[in-house]
């Protein structure tokens, strides 16, 4: 993954015009109050963590749909005749 951190600071530094306008660049860009940008492993860190906060979120998320269905058996009924189950 750092290799292609690297081989996207080089498309940054060789496109100054180009704005990308996602994660990435901002994270490449970023710098701290002495000017410090993040090290490739920093950058691999965050981005993991937003993987990982991601995936979290949406198994959360449907676990406690089922849980809900399951509890209250009336809106599974809904559900089931709006999805046609």
């Amino acid at each position: 993954m750092g290799q292609a951190i690297e081989e996207r600071r080089k498309l940054m530094s060789f496109n100054k015009l180009r704005k990308w306008n996602d994660t990435m660049e901002a994270l490449i860009v970023t710098q701290d109050e002495d000017g410090r940008v993040l090290s490739n492993d920093e950058i691999i860190d965050i981005l993991l963590m937003y993987l990982n906060a991601g995936h979290e979120s949406s198994a959360h998320s449907i676990m406690w749909i089922l849980i809900y269905l399951k509890r209250y058996p009336q809106y599974f009924d809904k559900v089931k005749v709006r999805l046609s189950i």
